[in-house]
């Protein structure tokens, strides 16, 4: 971490660290997200909906979470 920190940080810092696996295809899902902090509830309904369709409930209250993030931070970037 101290390799990629500035000598004065002025702001909070976040590691993400994930371990991935390859998946099949029919475990995999996308979305097109519209630059509307609106939509930003439905797609993690959808998410939800997704994984416990897979029998994923167990990680549908994080997967929600870092969904939510990421598609709000990615908005507020947009504008």
């Amino acid at each position: 971490m101290s390799t990629m920190l500035p000598p004065r940080p002025s702001d909070d810092i976040a590691l993400m660290v994930a371990r991935t696996r390859r998946l099949a295809a029919d475990r995999v899902s996308e979305w097109s997200v519209p630059s509307d902090p609106a939509t930003v509830g439905p797609i993690r309904s959808q998410c939800i909906r997704k994984l416990e369709s897979w029998g994923l409930d167990g990680i549908a209250f994080t997967a929600e979470l870092v969904l939510s993030e990421l598609i709000t931070h990615a908005i507020r970037g947009h504008h």
